[in-house]
């Protein structure tokens, strides 16, 4: 204390009389002492002024950083199957769904596989197969991602397990024995070669007896044994064709069936629907074609012509009227055959077409006959779609195109039912009679 009074008496030689510290008189002692401490603190404080206050309330204004995040923590970063600390808001049932489907898709391909085989399955089968169970497992895989409890190490067992689950299903097919004994896989008509394709699925060395019945009598046998899974045999249709299984009007005219016969029993698949092969009608449609000069008067330069060939038996028949066909069409189907067109006036002939080949009821360049109608070819120079008037016609009269068909598996037969009358000549000097069935 003694030293702060003395503080105080030097400083109160150094101030006038009179002058006032806070209020107190610089005289008294305990003034003195109050004005140094105030000057004394003073001197540690920064001088309010504008720019002080300004940056003050600007640091109290500036938000404390915040704490850097590493990538685990970030929203986008980090791993994308850690989901543990935030749960997906996933309705249960889509994840149940999810699962579901997975089982469908993979016990579909094991079925699937079972049924194509291993020794016999093609490339794209496998492909197919394989692609059917990673399917199933993206689906299983993705119900666990949603429903967080993904695992890696569980993803890529499972997937392991498909696969091994694949290789093994697919070569256990050949130790499979159908019913003990051969049964029948496939019955197939190849066109091309006019032959009937069989395959079986047997034990591997199980002899069988393979018969083709046509109406229940045998018309083809044949003897062979199972190599590993399953066995195959091609048989000409030519040697057990006894005529259409159908006609016309989808009404059974024979039965064609196929019978294989082994220790562990028969097996048999009726393949009527395949034996339509032979077409015993042929229809002929027109169309008028002239030209019409200022005055109204016809030039006629020719007849667009179309043909149908098919299956007539029994209710086919031909009419035509005001150029139109207005009889019942035959039925097209594919099959093979050739067939010659000729048109006629009287015994005459005017014109005959190079005939035509279909194979499968296509004939290349013209058009697919086992649909419907097919344009002839023609021979006016400005539209080669005109059999030019020139070429057939020598005056009024009926005309009749006469269409003859040979079959490959079948009989021949010719048709002479389209007969069209032309009245050109006079219409040609006034009329207007359109072409009629005569």
């Amino acid at each position: 204390m003694g030293g702060l009074l003395d503080k105080a008496n030097d400083y109160k030689d150094s101030v006038h009389q009179g002058d006032n510290v806070g209020s107190k008189v610089v005289n008294d002692p305990s003034a003195i002492i109050s004005a140094y401490e105030m000057g004394k603190n003073s001197a540690n404080e920064e001088p309010k002024t504008e720019s002080t206050k300004l940056e003050k309330k600007k640091r109290k204004s500036k938000p404390d950083p915040e704490p850097i995040k590493s990538p685990k923590d970030s929203d986008n970063g980090g791993d994308f199957f850690d989901r543990e600390s935030e749960p997906m808001d996933v309705d249960k049932r889509i994840i149940i769904g999810m699962q579901i489907g997975a089982v469908v898709f993979v016990l579909f391909s094991l079925i699937k596989i079972l049924q194509d085989g291993w020794n016999y399955v093609t490339i794209t089968d496998r492909f197919v197969n394989f692609a059917i169970i990673a399917v199933g497992w993206g689906l299983y895989t993705g119900s666990s991602v949603m429903s967080n409890a993904f695992s890696p190490v569980k993803a890529g067992i499972s997937a392991g397990a498909l696969v091994l689950i694949y290789i093994l299903a697919s070569i256990g097919t050949m130790f499979i024995v159908a019913g003990g004994g051969v049964t029948i896989a496939s019955v197939e008509l190849d066109g091309a070669n006019d032959e009937l394709d069989l395959k079986f699925f047997g034990p591997s060395g199980m002899d069988y007896t393979v018969e083709i019945l046509v109406d229940g009598a045998v018309s083809a046998s044949h003897d062979s044994s199972i190599n590993v899974d399953r066995g195959s045999h091609s048989v000409d249709v030519e040697d057990f064709w006894a005529g259409n299984a159908e006609d016309m009007n989808e009404n059974s005219l024979l039965t064609y069936e196929v019978k294989v016969t082994s220790e562990g029993g028969e097996a048999s698949f009726d393949f009527s629907h395949l034996m339509n092969r032979e077409m015993d009608t042929g229809f002929v449609r027109i169309n008028e074609k002239f030209t019409t000069n200022s005055n109204g008067d016809k030039e006629y330069t020719g007849i667009n012509v179309e043909l149908i060939v098919g299956m007539g038996s029994p209710d086919a028949s031909f009419g035509f009227d005001n150029n139109m066909f207005t009889g019942d069409e035959p039925k097209p189907v594919k099959s093979d055959w050739t067939a010659s067109l000729r048109i006629l006036q009287g015994s005459s002939v005017k014109y005959t077409y190079n005939s035509i080949t279909a194979e499968e009821g296509i004939v290349p360049g013209l058009g697919e006959f086992y649909f419907s109608w097919v344009q002839m070819p023609g021979t006016y120079s400005n539209d080669i779609s005109i059999l030019d008037k020139e070429d057939f016609y020598t005056g009024d009269g009926c005309y009749t195109f006469e269409v003859t068909i040979a079959n490959v598996l079948g009989d021949i037969f010719t048709n002479t039912d389209s007969k069209i009358e032309f009245f050109w000549d006079s219409n040609e000097a006034g009329g207007s009679e359109p072409a009629t069935e005569c």
